[in-house]
């Protein structure tokens, strides 16, 4: 579901991953436009480096549904 971004993004890197996945390397300047991306993609993608980066979906998440829980 989440390989629009391959043909929508400008990628450094593509490579086939386990069980069909592609694995993508993205030259990333701000946390926030990578937040906003793995919004979009949803559980179809995953950062995978760096290391303090892995979780960043999932928080952007979290956040998302905590204001809208406390509107």
């Amino acid at each position: 579901p989440a390989r629009w971004l391959v043909e929508s993004l400008p990628t450094e890197e593509t490579a086939p991953g386990p069980e069909g996945s592609i694995d993508v390397v993205l030259a990333v300047a701000e946390r926030s436009w990578l937040e906003r991306l793995m919004l979009r993609l949803g559980p179809g993608a995953r950062v995978i480096r760096p290391d303090e980066w892995t979780g960043i979906g999932a928080a952007a998440a979290r956040r998302v549904l905590a204001r809208y829980r406390d509107g």
